[in-house]
């Protein structure tokens, strides 16, 4: 076995292992909206990491083991991209995605040959996984005429108590301090089938661009009303 093989196998394990800790991300906090009974990120990396790690160990250096991490690389490009174009920013899938560059790098380097594939593998399993998960920019209510300074649109999913505490709780307490000066819409987070957790909400400035502030899972009041009030400022 050379060094070459063997670091590969170390990072198919440190992979999975990236893919674990994300999955304990995910149960650990907020209701998950694509944690909710469905396949989430975390999840697929962790069984397809792991396979990969096994099957890597009792067969030896194979055309299909390098195909599955290119293979893998477009999913973790297009990842990459989707989370860039609605803000959210993870640290575990920017580890992931160098580990997966790091294993084409040391796949190309063992099989040189392996170049061709990578050029009709990756773009394809990226297009899979952008088509999936939905990576167009997260849609944001409308800039009113009116006097507000802020637009909020929030994603629910339905049995998600962490929405309903946010309902009837956070929202009420915020419209009443904010009044005019928010937008609140409401939408099922089945729109947006890429979103990490449920509550998801994207706040945007009226006045000043594009720019979306976004919160993952049931914010307090406090940290609300502070992103409010930061983007008012900028408005």
């Amino acid at each position: 076995m050379n060094r070459l093989w063997k670091a590969l196998l170390l990072l198919l394990g440190l992979q999975a292992v990236l893919s674990g800790a994300a999955v304990v991300a995910d149960w650990s906090r907020s209701c998950a909206s694509c944690g909710s009974g469905g396949l989430t990120p975390g999840i697929a990396g962790t069984a397809f990491y792991g396979a990969l790690l096994v099957l890597a160990l009792r067969r030896g250096p194979s055309s299909l083991i390098t195909g599955a991490i290119l293979f893998a690389f477009g999913i973790h490009i297009a990842l990459v991209v989707r989370m860039v174009m609605t803000g959210i920013v993870c640290g575990l899938c920017i580890a992931a995605a160098l580990g997966s560059l790091a294993l084409v790098t040391l796949s190309l380097v063992r099989e040189p040959s392996s170049l061709r594939q990578l050029g009709f593998i990756t773009p394809w399993s990226a297009l899979i996984v952008a088509l999936g998960f939905g990576a167009a920019h997260p849609p944001v209510a409308p800039a009113s005429p009116t006097s507000t300074s802020v637009s909020i649109v929030v994603f629910t999913q339905p049995d998600c108590p962490y929405c309903e505490e946010l309902r009837g709780r956070v929202m009420p307490e915020i419209e009443r301090e904010f009044r005019e000066r928010i937008r609140v819409e409401y939408r099922p987070a089945s729109e947006m089938p890429g979103l990490r957790r449920a509550p998801t909400l994207f706040l945007r400035p009226t006045q000043a661009g594009n720019e979306i502030r976004v919160i993952e899972g049931l914010p307090t009041v406090e940290r609300l009303r502070g992103a409010i009030r930061d983007l008012e400022t900028r408005s």
